[in-house]
């Protein structure tokens, strides 16, 4: 497997909601708000019943954005 391969597969990963409450260090709750406001992606609509799986690119891009905010 090649680098650029390994880097796109980590890219279509998806993670499950308190799996991103636990990396963000906030509750399930509040990951639901952000996808309800845009700020995290998901692979599919949310729907009752159904899992919420966020993509990693916008994983990534949140914790890209707080390194900003943080530098600046």
């Amino acid at each position: 497997m090649t680098t650029t391969s390994r880097i796109d597969d980590d890219i279509m990963r998806t993670f499950p909601a308190p799996d991103v409450a636990a990396r963000l260090n906030c509750s399930t709750r509040t990951v639901q708000r952000m996808v309800d406001a845009g700020v995290l992606k998901t692979v599919r609509p949310r729907r009752r019943g159904r899992p919420i799986m966020i993509t990693a690119a916008s994983l990534q891009a949140v914790f890209e954005a707080a390194e900003g905010r943080a530098v600046a």
